[in-house]
């Protein structure tokens, strides 16, 4: 109990600089490190810690999360410009063509969609996608 007061995680410390490196030796694998890496994800009060683990996570849901739910608007425009980034990629390895198709489907977000009808091949190729966009 001693200890644990003593030698806190680095990813608890109060340093944002050792956050971002503890970030580097967590691990996906391990539940607890995983857990570790949603919270600074979405409760770390340094955008840059927030931004490193949402990188380490990488992962599409928890992006389009971020850029809808984020307070900082650093954050909030990073994970915007990511999950357009990758729903305009037809190689996206975060997001598969029905997950695609899905998203923009149940998608609110207005702004997105527009972007989206402005300039992504795979809706303008879905005429009834695009269509179900507009409406």
């Amino acid at each position: 109990m001693i200890f644990e007061r003593l030698f806190k995680a680095k990813h608890l410390h109060s340093d944002p600089d050792t956050r971002i490196q503890a970030i580097e030796n967590l691990s996906l694998d391990k539940a607890s490190d995983k857990q570790a890496l949603h919270e600074l994800a979405f409760n770390d009060s340094d955008a840059r810690v927030s931004l490193a683990a949402l990188d380490k996570l990488n992962s599409f849901a928890l992006w389009l999360k971020a850029s809808e739910t984020a307070e900082n608007p650093r954050i909030k425009k990073r994970a915007y410009e990511k999950v357009l980034a990758e729903v305009n990629n037809p190689d996206s390895n975060l997001i598969s063509a029905s997950e695609f198709s899905a998203f923009v489907a149940e998608s609110k977000n207005t702004n997105l969609l527009e972007d989206l009808l402005s300039s992504n091949r795979r809706l303008q190729e879905n005429d009834a996608l695009a269509l179900a966009c507009l409406l």
